[in-house]
């Protein structure tokens, strides 16, 4: 089912935020290096990491468009604000992602990630959560250079909005939240899985991971505590 693109203020990204991202598995393993590029080509106060460093960052377009993030991507990578950490407590992080002109059966995922450590360093760390455009969704962790399975791959759920036959935009609103020792990651209202706590990361950084070969909007991002 697709729904229409909602207008939204992603203007309340540095307000809401500043008071408190074709490979099948979900992401690349990074080759080595600092692939971190903060300001030039980005909207102001971002910063993107590349999974792999050897890519060229101006191959990620992303701008704000209408008070949304609007994301071109060639290589697979992660956008976030250096200053936005949660550090202690529980918390809702959310979005409304739109796959614009999604074709039928593209297999790429995008969607939010938590827990960011190190982004900027050989060492980063972080928990994603995606979906794609055929209804499925991944939840992974990525240590360094290697990536670790939470989820069994890719898991088909029918709350997740997919591409018709004709293509056109899909809309999908996910949202993580912390709660204890328990992270439930939601899409549209549904949840689709719960862990616990110190089976993800869930203290740092906060932002959006975008894969490669997609363009996708996003409305509306905020953290609630």
């Amino acid at each position: 089912m697709r729904r229409d693109a909602t207008s939204g203020t992603l203007g309340m990204l540095a307000l809401m935020v500043a008071t408190l991202c074709a490979c099948t598995d979900g992401g690349e393993a990074s080759s080595g290096g600092d692939a971190t590029v903060e300001g030039a080509g980005l909207p102001e106060g971002f910063a993107v990491r590349l999974d792999r460093a050897n890519r060229d960052p101006a191959d990620f377009h992303v701008a704000m468009v209408e008070g949304a993030l609007h994301f071109r991507t060639g290589p697979s990578g992660i956008l976030y604000r250096a200053d936005q950490a949660v550090d202690a407590g529980d918390y809702t992080v959310s979005a409304t992602f739109t796959e614009v002109s999604a074709p039928f059966g593209h297999r790429e995922g995008f969607g939010l990630f938590i827990g960011g450590r190190d982004l900027d360093g050989s060492g980063q760390s972080y928990t994603y959560f995606l979906i794609r455009s055929d209804g499925k969704y991944l939840v992974k962790r990525r240590s360094g250079s290697t990536t670790i399975a939470v989820t069994d791959n890719w898991v088909p759920a029918g709350a997740v909005d997919r591409a018709g036959e004709d293509g056109g935009d899909v809309v999908n609103d996910l949202a993580v939240t912390v709660a204890g020792d328990r992270v439930t990651f939601r899409c549209n209202g549904v949840d689709l899985l719960d862990v616990a706590s110190a089976d993800v990361d869930t203290n740092g950084l906060v932002g959006l991971r975008v894969n490669h070969n997609l363009e996708v909007q996003v409305q509306g991002m905020r953290v609630e505590r």
